[in-house]
């Protein structure tokens, strides 16, 4: 701030380079002369005529010019003193007792005296000061006495020298922001480009690509010890203010454009969204985002309308399609029914992220739809044609739009739909396990892949039929002993061994053993986000392999019941090593499946 020093010989934010953290501290130790004896007598001698004729131009010269050089020196020698402070408080060498840093602070102050009556204010001199040295410090050295000075305000009672952390804490904070906003600017762009780049094929998985971005903020904060402020606060809120600070600075520098951001915006949930306005309580200095606030505030009051449309219409064909008098609805308009409960809770979504009231008329649409289902019903052939995942959806739709007797015919139809699942596995599991064979790998495999389709199918209605019935959520080990246990139980003791010797053969563990491996590949390429297609194609790998090894717990298991019906001894699966593959597994699979790179 070069104003502060228009009439001074130097500017009071001068740049001495000298070390920011003053001597001793292990950086940028000062140059010396040539020891004595390195020099000649004719060398020394310059030396002396030097420093004498200074001392006598300086008795000669006006007595502003003399000041000037008295100015020089006193900003001079303070930056020192301001850099050894930082780097007692950096590296823990302040003196023990309480008046140490009185002292320290002391020092400075009659070290620019000088500089202070030439009309330059104490603490405007340390402000500039401490900015210089700050921006020179090292990330360790900027997080580190980021750490030691929060101790330091928390133990310090004089006022004066507590002022004085303040103002070096304000000028910390600042230094902390701006490298955390240069860093994420730069690192956090090449994220950003992949989510609006899959804003434009799949939104789904651009809001987890983005929802991403807060793990790599706060991760930079980290580095710079700018989640310090949020130790007893939200470190998320102030992750999201960075993440606003930072993509309205690439707005305004030209390096997103505002057509591609808003094609983001509109890909993202209403929360998420909600998330990029600003905020009170997020501890950053600077927060001006007005140019991608704009943009928010476009997006929000376009989907807000468009979710009522939706509405609106969802509730009108509902009321189309409804009986005129009391009978089944038909499998439409259960459809329509769970578009009006999906609009109706984007609305409330919608209103209540953006803090604004939902359209009065919606509620009595909504009621009336309710009175009109009450003399309604559903049978099986209404849920017939629905597909397994409108199932789940419906049953929500419920809670919303109440049908009688509705929770129940689902639940009647599911069972009907699980009792066939679990018919379709047990006649399938036979012809698969024979063909655990290194000669039929592709063949194998193939079947393989449609027996895990049955079985995630009906692990699905499982799960269900156990929220329906209100017995608890249902795991893995239970559905595979539920499902795959009669199956065995109902094969006599030839079947058994064979199957059991099939599934246990060494080609059939490589199998298990190289799908788990692939999968977890997949899923630890597509960064954990359930919408990326390597983690989809990973899951249905895991999948797959969990079948086999299902299969093979199961048969041993039934074989060991066999062996002491009373007291069965425990089955235990030989050892899955993911580590050890095989090749030509690895290169079947990829051949019959699309693997995403």
């Amino acid at each position: 701030m070069n104003h502060l020093g228009a009439h001074l010989p130097l500017p009071i934010n001068h740049a001495f380079f000298d070390s920011p953290i003053g001597k001793g501290h292990g950086k940028q130790p000062a140059r010396s002369l040539p020891p004595h004896d390195r020099r000649t007598p004719v060398e020394r001698a310059r030396d002396c005529l030097y420093k004498l004729a200074n001392r006598v131009f300086n008795a000669l010269a006006p007595e502003g010019r003399r000041t000037d050089v008295e100015y020089r020196d006193s900003l001079k020698r303070t930056s020192r003193e301001v850099g050894a402070l930082l780097g007692a408080v950096i590296h823990d060498r302040l003196p023990a007792g309480p008046g140490a840093l009185v002292n320290a602070f002391e020092r400075i102050k009659n070290t620019a005296e000088p500089v202070t009556r030439r009309g330059v204010k104490l603490s405007d001199l340390l402000a500039q000061r401490f900015e210089i040295h700050l921006t020179r410090l090292t990330d360790k050295e900027l997080k580190t006495l980021r750490t030691n000075l929060t101790v330091l305000r928390a133990t310090t009672e004089d006022l004066g020298a507590r002022s004085q952390l303040d103002l070096l804490h304000t000028k910390l904070c600042r230094e902390a922001e701006r490298r955390v906003f240069s860093a994420g600017q730069t690192e956090l762009l090449p994220r950003l480009m992949q989510a609006i780049q899959e804003a434009q094929q799949n939104p789904t998985l651009a809001a987890d690509t983005f929802a991403s971005l807060g793990g790599i903020t706060k991760s930079i904060m980290a580095r710079y010890g700018l989640s310090l402020e949020a130790k007893n606060k939200d470190e998320t809120l102030l992750a999201q203010a960075v993440i606003r600070k930072v993509i309205n600075n690439l707005l305004m520098s030209g390096e997103v454009s505002a057509g591609d951001l808003k094609t983001l915006l509109a890909a993202l949930t209403s929360e998420s969204l909600a998330e990029l306005q600003p905020c009170e309580n997020a501890h950053l200095s600077v927060q001006d985002t007005d140019a991608l606030e704009l943009l928010v505030e476009d997006v929000a009051v376009h989907r807000g309308q468009a979710t009522l449309d939706d509405f609106n219409k969802a509730v009108a064909a509902s009321n189309d399609t409804l009986p005129k008098e009391a009978a089944p609805v038909s499998a439409d308009t259960l459809r329509h029914l769970i578009d009006v409960s999906t609009q109706w809770k984007a609305l409330q979504k919608h209103a209540a992220a953006f803090d604004v009231p939902v359209a009065p008329d919606t509620g009595k649409k909504l009621d009336a739809l309710r009175e009109r289902l009450t003399q309604l019903t559903i049978n099986e052939p209404s849920l017939k044609p629905l597909k397994d995942h409108e199932l789940p959806a419906l049953l929500k739709t419920l809670d919303v739009l109440p049908v009688p007797d509705g929770k129940e015919q689902i639940a009647r139809t599911m069972k009907t739909l699980q009792d066939n699942s679990t018919r379709k596995i047990g006649e399938s599991l036979p012809g698969a396990i024979g063909l655990l064979v290194p000669e039929q790998t592709e063949k194998a495999l193939q079947t393989l892949a449609q027996l895990e389709q049955l079985v995630t199918r009906a692990h699905g209605r499982s799960d269900m039929l156990q929220d329906l019935n209100h017995t608890g959520g249902d795991d893995t080990r239970n559905f595979e002993f539920a499902t795959y246990g009669p199956v065995f139980k109902a094969m006599n003791e030839a079947q058994l061994e064979s199957c059991l010797k099939a599934l246990s053969t060494p080609f059939a563990l490589r199998l298990m053993e190289t799908l788990k491996a692939m999968g977890s590949e997949l899923c630890i390429a597509g960064g954990g986000v359930d919408a990326d297609p390597r983690s989809l194609a990973g899951s249905r790998l895991l999948a797959m392999g969990q079948v086999l090894l299902g299969l093979l717990g199961e048969a041993g298991a039934e074989s060991a019941r066999r062996v002491n019906p009373d007291n069965p001894p425990a089955y235990e699966v030989p050892d899955i090593d993911p580590s050890r593959q095989d090749p030509a597994i690895r290169n079947a699979v990829r051949e019959l499946f699309p693997i995403p790179q």
